[in-house]
This record gives structure tokens, sequence and C-alpha cells, in this order.
């Protein structure tokens, strides 16, 4: 491609060629971008969008210089402000991020985003100025609570986590596990800090709890190593131990460290834990009983993992009326790789956050993804009917094989074959 438009091509349209450009092609958006600037030394627009575009690429210095050029050309524009302090915060310049916020703020105090207040709370955190912090991260979460602020549901689970690890440093132990569990999802909390405040209360019996309680919703191996680690920050290490072995037994590739590092607290010799782990190893691998691998299935060399009859049992309880069709598939077939990308996922209800599918009434059983992020469930409302939710237009909808809307026998039976599920 030309760096370069027609001749007798303005600054507006390098500027509007720049930003046509896509996330790979910054690159060349930013030439668009020096060549408008080049044209036109004051286009405030060029300006910002190219120090954005240098951010996208890491190139923090150069994003703050064309920062500072946009604010030399318009100093009264709250959001280059804070971009600007985004920048400065990535450079470590703390003190001048802070300041860069607080001029954003004074400029438009009417009109912000949570964003502008969760940056500035990391920055007073720190800056070992946890009291403010936590105000700062309070007034962010009011704001992405707020249904019309658009990037709340995207980051409101990482806000609570870090306004969580901020109380924990105070030794706010409740205040930090009741931040913590205001995250929706276990992988978006910060789990060490969460597990020694626990600790700390005496209360890591509760956080067990809540593993078991997501066991469905997590690889068991996930779900086994957390309730180790929580064991380990209460010094129980002989329980540890078990829950590490356990999961190791489901994934024998993972790493040993766990294992190592408490056989260690234990009093074993080092020659001897590696003798153990190995011994170990051996057993479970010709042992297991839970989940079996299931490679070169209907000849794809799909790894999969069936649901013994415990499994299934929870199941049942979990999500009463489910199908037994749907049983059956995952006592023999499993969940784990589908074809074509597809991963097969342990059932969960699907909680639409945000609304943007409309369905926040309606009782849908999540049950597998694609390449593309699209979702397939099945509608408990509507007979156990399968469905698509497609994460770009926000519809809900059947899903079809070779123009034929599938029931449930004949989509569990898509599932697992290589014809996998041509829906558009």
């Amino acid at each position: 491609m030309s760096n370069l438009l027609p001749d007798g091509s303005t600054a507006d349209d390098y500027y509007k060629a720049g930003l046509n450009q896509g996330v790979r092609d910054s690159r060349q958006a930013i030439t668009y971008f020096l060549k408008a600037l080049e044209l036109n030394p004051n286009h405030l627009n060029a300006c910002c969008e190219l120090a954005e575009r240098l951010s996208w690429t890491g190139e923090w210095s150069a994003s703050l210089d064309y920062y500072d050029r946009a604010i030399a050309i318009n100093p009264e524009v709250s959001t280059i402000w804070s971009c600007r302090a985004t920048v400065l915060h990535q450079l470590q310049y703390l003190d001048e991020a802070l300041e860069s916020y607080n001029r954003a703020i004074a400029l438009d105090p009417e009109q912000l985003v949570g964003d502008i207040w969760m940056g500035k709370a990391a920055i007073l955190a720190e800056l070992g100025q946890l009291e403010e912090a936590v105000d700062n991260y309070d007034r962010a979460i009011a704001l992405y609570l707020n249904p019309e602020e658009e990037s709340g549901g995207w980051v409101l689970d990482d806000c609570y986590a870090e306004k969580g690890d901020v109380l924990f440093e105070l030794g706010r132990y409740e205040e930090a596990i009741a931040s913590y569990n205001q995250a929706v999802g276990l992988k978006a909390i910060p789990e060490d800090n969460r597990m020694k405040a626990y600790v700390a209360l005496g209360r890591e019996g509760e956080l067990l709890e809540l593993y078991d309680q997501n066991d469905l919703a997590f690889p068991p191996e996930w779900v086994w190593e957390k309730k180790g680690d929580v064991l380990m920050h209460a010094n129980r290490y002989e329980e540890a131990l078990e829950c590490y072995w356990q999961a190791h037994e489901y994934d024998p590739n993972r790493s040993t460290f766990q294992l190592e590092q408490v056989l260690q607290r234990l009093g074993y010799r080092e020659t001897d834990i590696t003798n153990l782990i190995q011994a170990r190893t051996r057993l479970s691998s010709s042992n297991r009983v839970n989940f079996i691998k299931k490679s070169d299935l209907n000849g794809s060399n799909l790894t999969r993992f069936t649901v013994a009859q415990a499994g299934l049992e929870k199941i049942r309880k979990k999500f009463p009326g489910i199908p037994s069709a749907y049983l059956t598939y995952l006592s023999n077939v499993g969940w784990g790789e589908g074809a074509l990308g597809t991963i097969i996922m342990r059932p969960e209800w699907f909680r639409d956050q945000d609304n943007c599918f409309n369905a926040a009434e309606r009782n849908l059983l999540v049950i597998g993804q694609d390449l593309s992020e699209n979702l397939f469930a099945l509608d408990a409302d509507h007979g156990w009917q399968p469905v698509k939710l497609d994460h770009e237009t926000y519809q809900i909808r059947g899903i079809e094989l070779n123009d034929r809307e599938l029931n449930l026998e004949d989509f569990l039976d898509a599932m697992s074959s290589d014809n996998y599920l041509d829906c558009e």
C-alpha cells in the first residue's frame, strides 16, 4: 500500500484515511496522521489520533510528545488530559499523571467516565495514598454501574478487584473480601490477596466452599489448585498437598511447582520429592476415574473429557430439568475441544450483564463457544432448543446445518462430528 494519497489531498483527507486503518494497520495510520500534521501543524484531531496510535504500538514517549503538542494547540479539552495521564502512568511519571487527571476533572467535572476515576485511583494507590484511592475507586464503580456507561461491563470486575487490593493493603480485610466478591468471574479476582484476607479472618472454609460451588464453571484442575493455594496460606499443608495431587491427576502435564513447594514445607528432601511426584503421576495416569481423556475422537484427534456419574448427578442437581440427551452426550462424548476450533464448555447459566441480548429474563444454559466468540446455549424456556448468541449482532437465533434448523438431538450429534455447525 502506498503511504501517499493522490496529489492535492488535504490534511483532512490524510486524517480520514488514518481513521480508516484498523488496529493491525497502526503503522499505516501513523504515517497518514503524520502527513496530516505536515500539511496542517495545528490539526488537533490528527495530533490526538497519532498520539493514541503510538500508545497502541507501545511508543509511549512519542505518544506523550503528541499529547503535549495537542494540549499546546488546545489546552481546554478534558479527554486529551486524561489520555495524557494514561501515557504518563505507563511511563511511571506518577505525580505528573495525577496532575493530568486532576486537570481533566477540573475541565469537565460533570461529563466524566469511570476510566478517569479508576486511572486516578490506581495512581493514588501506587503513591501510597490508599484512603483517597478507595474513594476514587468508589466514584469509578458508581459510574460503571450506570447503564449508560459503555465500558462498565468490561472493566467493573477489574475495578472491584483493584479496590479490594487497596483495602487489603489497609488491613480492612472484611471490606476487601466484599469488594473481591463483587467481581463476577472468579478469574477476574487477584486470588492471592483474596485468599490471604479470608485466612487472616479465619474464614478460609467459606472460600473453599465458594470454589466447590464453582466446580462446574471452571476446569476441575483449576478449582483444586486454588483450593490448595488457600490451604497453603492457612499453613494446612497436608490438606493442600491432597488438593494439588487432585489437580495433578486431572492434568498430569501441569507444572509440579506447587507440589514441590508443599512437599518442601512438609520436610521432604529434593530427591524424595522428585521420586514421589513421578510415582504418583504414573499411578494417576492409569487410574483416572472422574474424567477420561478421549483422543482421536471420530478421527479428529480432539481432546475431550467425559463426565463420570458423580459429575452428572451434580449437573442434574444444579440445572433441574436438563435433558437426558445432553447428559448422555457429556457421558459419551464430553466437553473440551470441538471440531473447527469450537470449545464445548461446562454448562453455566447465561448472565446478560448489560442486557445486550435482551435476555435478562431468559434461562439460557451456555454449553459452547466458537472461534468468533459466539456462544451456543440451550433455551430452557423453549424445550431446551439449541440457540446461538451472536456477539456482534446481539441476536439470539436457532442453529442451522445445511439450511435446516437443528433440534437438540441433531445439535448434539453435530457437536461430536467433524461437520460442526456451519451456522451462518
